[in-house]
């Protein structure tokens, strides 16, 4: 099928294409701002969109922009099919753009097959040339794989008509775009995956449902027939029926254009429906296959009359009975997809159960009820979400179908364990947990072996009752739920007394497991996605927003039952130092752990939840007195007082506890929440583990008003001091920068950490005297090291109330006329988030500053949002990889793929990239083999004072060279 444009987006870019002339092209491929805002223009329009098709056009568009190349499309990977599909193509020519690819095959299917960019540049003469491509002209090509966990997803590929060699930088901007769309892939493939398990229960409910209510056997097969053609995406599709004398005849049929099927007629061969028929299963046949074999086609024949090219034949099987077949027919060469054959095959089980039904007129009126409120359970547990709600619904209502003393739902756990959720008799329904089993129950027998399981007389069989449901005789019946790729666990269903089950149960209980398997899969998908949005990622725990939720919750339940609610904020003490001695992954560590410990000490009905860093929030409710919750305080500081060991050493990480209780100390969450804060910092000032919230406290402010007064007079009392931290420059091995960090020597507090005190001039507003200070400081020390014969620029970090200081360019140009520095001398270090705040203000600030000669650096460059958009307008002079990435970048490829696509994007810049926390020599000897520029971290210096850097720097040249050459 020829690929046309399908929207008017591709339209302009394929006019705009023609039109452009070559020197165009060249200047658009040669400009990073131009590749930066395409990036950044996709990224903004493809958050909207989860439909495959839009997105992937998207995808092919801007790709086409970004590398302005004739041809560019995008495949994605069909694992049940085993093959890469065309999804979306952009430009005026096509050569490679076959609607399906075999994996391995060409230069799709080499990207995909070895997850790795495949770049031909001379394609007549590569071996994997194919020759319709050569015919129509290709001469470069260009093929990356979107990846997602390491997995390739499928294959991005631009195409050349004239004779092109793609740089590394292009082939780095092409992957840029497809790291950027594959989980945009994966969420619109797990998007349509679930719309379509969505659409074919409705499907099936529409079938029965409709089914049920016509008792003409013939109605049936017309719905049948229409609903197949409808869903399966046929062209036509017909029911055969064996009849009394074992002949399988036409019934009807939906879509035809001939009465082919009315004729009476004798079959000369063996056809596809009779084989169903015969052998119980689907059969997939094409008339070319036939014309190859030498098989003479019936012209008489419904398939020749309707034109059928391919034909899907299954069995309309009830209960182990073969009633005929429903055949599918399509007048085009389409193979059916394996969903499309599953589908089939549902229609055909659940229409055997209904055309049985509408044959069988004797049945009695509970069959009729059965049929409607097994179609009631479908559409009420289609109608929501929930998990928990979808199986309460299918083991109740099961229960009560089925005349049943047990009905238990097992799910099995990604640790091959299992979850039971069982609805009992005059006990209400619970989830138990097991550990994995042997495999000789019957629900074990029945996931394994996917089939249904009786076992009756367990009387006989006691090990049977004895291991779940403490039957000692009666009859148990265990079904599978099979999901789309693997069993999802078992229904098993449980009589008391010695009978068995009709083939009516039995056929009811695997409906039941069928319709489970579809609602099960849809609400764990959604259950996930609203885990992420409620649960922090580190530990687990709930987050900020779950928090409030119970909390508003847990306020409206103490007020209405007269009980009293606790909150208790929990903010760990000296967790700063672990991050800077041992690093950031021991810091993750130990915060999982500290969630561990925390819920040990808890209640079930207590909440534990992490708000971010290192501060927690317990709730606990209800509280019989005020009491309690100290005494749950001192639990919790009790656990937390045990040594951690981290990276073989035993840490002792104490904490800070604020109480606040409801309704005394308020009656919102809001409220509550602010006051169990006063009371922590209340606590954490007065060393005293734990303190319940006092009103008078809200003089706490007291101490942080205090504190932040005392920092006013911080500067005029020469208690501020700076300490240097020097940077490396991995291609000599000399030191070629250095970063000044302010310290704060209070009186009476001793050492104040600036993540303390740096925040609180930010809220007063006394930052810009701070940032003054700390300017002309960094002037004095540099050019005091410049007379002393060491030349090193000098960088100084500038917050966002900084860059909205309007004298703050003026004061600098004072500075730079009293110091006179080289020009460069001075690094303005600016964060992504500082940036962003207002985009504009910070962009003329930088760009007056750098007219005076400073260079502008982006700090912690890898965590912004959105700052991509503005590095084409501001003139960056350096961005500094942000230490989470940088930390890990040893032991995981993410992260080493995120500091090489940075390393890249800078120098395509033209900027210089610096590495900041690094940590260890492994580390340091990766960024230089990746290219970066400079590093910067613990494992080359501490930051110290001017004078111990002076020594360090006359120390070094040496050893660094030699670092550098190893």
């Amino acid at each position: 099928m020829e690929h046309k444009p399908s929207s008017r987006t591709e339209v302009v870019v394929q006019t705009r294409g023609a039109a452009e002339t070559a020197g165009e092209a060249q200047s658009r491929r040669r400009n990073p701002a131009r590749a930066l805002s395409a990036l950044h223009n996709f990224a903004s329009a493809a958050g909207e969109i989860l439909e495959p098709v839009a997105l992937g056009q998207l995808v092919v568009d801007s790709a086409h922009d970004l590398l302005a190349i004739d041809n560019v499309a995008l495949y994605q990977a069909d694992p049940e099919a085993g093959v890469l599909r065309l999804l979306a193509e952009s430009g005026p020519k096509r050569a490679e753009a076959d609607l399906q690819v075999q994996p391995g095959a060409g230069l799709v299917g080499q990207a995909y097959e070895t997850g790795r960019p495949v770049v031909v540049p001379d394609y007549p003469n590569w071996p994997g040339a194919r020759r319709r491509a050569h015919l129509q002209g290709l001469q470069s090509a260009l093929a990356v794989p979107p990846r997602m966990c390491d997995r390739p997803l499928g294959a991005l590929v631009a195409l050349s008509f004239s004779h092109r060699a793609f740089k590394p930088q292009h082939v780095r901007l092409l992957e840029l775009l497809a790291a950027q769309v594959a989980p945009l892939l994966e969420a619109s493939r797990l998007q349509a995956d679930s719309e379509q398990r969505r659409v074919q229960a409705e499907a099936m409910a529409e079938l029965v449902r409709e089914g049920a209510a016509s008792p003409c056997p013939d109605k049936i097969i017309n719905l049948i027939c229409e609903r197949a053609t409808k869903h399966v995406g046929a062209d036509y599709a017909g029911v055969r029926i064996v009849d009394e004398a074992g002949n399988v005849v036409w019934r009807g049929m939906w879509g035809n254009r001939s009465d082919a099927w009315t004729r009476p007629r004798r079959a000369r061969h063996l056809g596809s429906a009779t084989k169903a028929v015969q052998t119980g299963r689907t059969f997939i046949t094409r008339t070319q296959d036939a014309i190859d074999q030498g098989l003479a086609i019936d012209p008489t024949s419904v398939r020749a009359n309707e034109g059928g090219l391919v034909e899907l034949a299954t069995p309309l099987t009830f209960l182990g009975r073969v009633l005929g077949a429903l055949v599918l027919g399509w007048r085009t060469e389409v193979i059916p997809s394996q969903a499309q054959v599953r589908l089939a095959e549902a229609l055909a089980a659940y229409g055997a159960a209904v055309l049985d039904n509408a044959q069988s007129r004797v049945e009695s009126e509970a069959k009729r009820a059965e049929a409607e409120a097994l179609a009631n359970l479908v559409r009420d547990c289609a109608a929501g979400n929930d998990l928990n709600r979808a199986i309460s619904l299918i083991c109740e209502r099961g229960s009560q179908l089925l005349k049943a003393q047990y009905f238990g739902i097992r799910l099995i756990r990604e640790d091959r364990g299992i979850w039971w959720y069982e609805s009992r008799s005059g006990r209400a329904a619970k989830w138990l947990p097991k550990a994995p089993g042997s495999g000789i129950g019957a629900t074990s027998k029945a996931v394994a072996e996917r089939r249904t399981v009786l076992i009756e007389r367990l009387d006989r069989n006691a090990f049977e009752g004895r291991r779940s449901i403490n039957q000692t005789k009666g009859t148990v019946l265990a079904t599978p739920m099979i999901g789309s790729s693997e069993p999802l666990g078992a229904i098993r269903i449980g009589w008391q007394e010695d009978v068995s089950p009709t083939p009516s149960q039995i056929r009811l209980a695997e409906a039941l497991a069928s319709y489970a398997a579809v609602m099960l899969e849809n609400a764990h998908a959604q259950a996930t996605l609203a885990e992420q949005a409620l649960y922090d990622s580190l530990t687990g725990l709930p987050n900020r927003r779950l928090l409030q939720d119970r909390l508003s919750q847990a306020i409206l339940s103490a007020q209405r039952g007269d009980r009293r609610t606790a909150l208790l904020l929990l903010d760990l003490d000296r967790f700063k130092e672990v991050n800077d001695t041992l690093g950031h992954a021991a810091g993750d560590r130990l915060l999982q752990e500290i969630g561990r410990r925390l819920q040990s000490v808890l209640r079930k009905s207590d909440t534990v939840a992490r708000l971010g860093g290192d501060e927690f929030a317990i709730l606990l409710t209800p509280v019989q007195r005020s009491e309690g919750a100290a005494i749950v305080a001192a639990k919790v500081l009790e656990v937390l007082s045990a040594p951690i060991v981290l990276q073989d050493r035993p840490i002792r990480i104490d904490g800070s506890i604020g109480i606040a209780l409801c309704p005394e100390h308020g009656g919102d969450a809001e409220t509550l929440l602010r006051h169990a804060d006063v009371a922590m910092y209340a606590a954490k000032q007065a060393h005293e583990g734990y303190v319940r919230y006092d009103p008078k406290m809200d003089s706490e402010t007291a101490g942080r008003l205090m504190l932040a007064s005392d920092l006013g007079q911080a500067v005029a009392l020469d208690q501020l001091m700076l300490e240097f931290q020097p940077r490396l420059d991995l291609a000599s091995g000399q030191p070629d920068g250095m970063e000044a960090l302010v310290r704060w020597r209070h009186p009476e507090l001793g050492i104040v950490p600036p993540d303390q005190f740096i925040p609180l001039a930010e809220q007063t507003g006394s930052i810009r005297q701070l940032s003054r200070w700390v300017l002309d400081a960094a002037f004095r020390h540099r050019e005091t090291l410049s007379v002393r014969g060491v030349e090193l620029p000098v960088a100084v970090n500038l917050s966002m109330l900084d860059l909205h200081d309007p004298l703050l360019t003026s004061y600098m140009g004072q500075l730079m006329e009293r110091w006179k520095p080289a020009k460069g001398q001075l690094v303005v270090e600016i964060t992504e988030s500082a940036m962003m705040s207002n985009p504009a203000i910070a962009q003329a600030t930088l760009a007056g500053l750098r007219t005076l000669g400073a260079r502008i650096s982006i700090d912690d460059f890898g965590t912004g949002y959105s700052s991509l958009s503005y590095l084409r307008q501001l003139a960056v002079d350096e961005l500094k990889i942000d230490r989470s990435f940088v930390q890990r970048m040893a032991s995981s490829a993410k992260d080493r793929a995120i500091v090489q696509a940075t390393i890249d994007l800078g120098h395509a810049l033209g900027a210089y990239v610096i590495a900041e926390g690094v940590e260890d020599e492994e580390t340091l000897d990766l960024l230089r083999r990746l290219g970066c520029d400079s590093a910067q971290g613990y494992h080359i210096s501490r930051p110290m004072a001017i004078g111990d850097l002076e020594r360090w720097v006359r120390r070094q040249p040496r050893r660094l060279f030699e670092m550098a050459a190893a």
